[in-house]
């Protein structure tokens, strides 16, 4: 399962709904980030890119960013694609470590800043 955007038109008319459906359309987003996250997580133990126990040890919870995603999934996103692929992220955990994920990974990473200076 892939996540997509959501449409700005689309959550300006979910804030015109009754506070419970609302509250279910965040349910229903939580879960299906949960399984995408379960699926990546599962396909890197599948390929050996990393294994369960050094996910929790390493990585695990170590990369939210201000808004609650966990980057390092998005990270591992990247790693389990195309090889030539770069992660352009704004979380400042991530780049903090990109010497260490690069060298484990394999799979660039450059600031948001960087990337808006070329």
């Amino acid at each position: 399962m892939k996540l997509s955007p959501i449409p700005k038109e689309l959550l300006e008319r979910a804030l015109h709904l009754p506070l419970a459906q609302r509250e279910q359309i965040v349910e229903n987003i939580k879960r299906a980030v949960h399984e995408q996250k379960e699926q990546v997580l599962s396909e890197a133990f599948a390929k050996g890119i990393l294994d369960k126990r050094e996910y929790e040890e390493k990585y695990k919870d170590h990369f939210y960013g201000e808004h609650g995603a966990d980057s390092f999934i998005d990270y591992l996103t990247v790693v389990l694609g195309d090889e030539d692929a770069c992660f352009i992220t704004n979380n400042h955990r991530v780049v903090a470590r990109r010497k260490e994920l690069q060298e484990r990974f394999g799979r660039k990473i450059i600031s948001m800043e960087e990337f808006l200076k070329r």
